[in-house]
């Protein structure tokens, strides 16, 4: 299953996206998004960072949100999207890490049998302990 993923600083702008993010939105892969501000990019125009950036900062991750993001040619597309909050060593800069794929309840996608737990995002629990509903 694709995942789409980005990193932002403290003040949204975005520090690196993957390639299967520009794809699930309709972007060629030499797209930019580097250096530019969320809140400045049609893609975002329905997210709500304000309450999602609260939310992180107090658990330090969200799982399991469901939100709306706009493909290139301005159609709704629903994800669900992983959110953590990231220290540095000296713990001065604070990234956040999001990572999104389709919401299967919301459109019409079919997961591969080898798609994981898409509870265990980032593959933190070990594969015995997962759930297997």
């Amino acid at each position: 299953m694709k995942t789409g993923t980005y990193r932002t600083d403290e003040n949204g702008v975005i520090l690196t996206v993957n390639t299967d993010f520009k794809r699930m939105l309709g972007y060629p892969e030499r797209t930019v998004f580097q250096g530019k501000n969320l809140g400045e990019l049609p893609i975002f125009k329905r997210y709500p960072r304000h309450d999602i950036k609260s939310a992180v900062r107090h658990f330090h991750q969200i799982q399991g949100i469901p939100v709306m993001l706009l493909s290139k040619d301005g159609q709704e597309i629903s994800f669900i999207e992983d959110v953590r909050m990231i220290m540095d060593t000296g713990q001065q800069d604070v990234v956040y890490e999001s990572r999104f794929r389709y919401n299967p309840g919301a459109c019409d996608v079919i997961l591969p049998d080898d798609a994981g737990d898409i509870r265990d995002p980032w593959g933190t629990v070990p594969r015995e302990y997962r759930s297997t509903q």
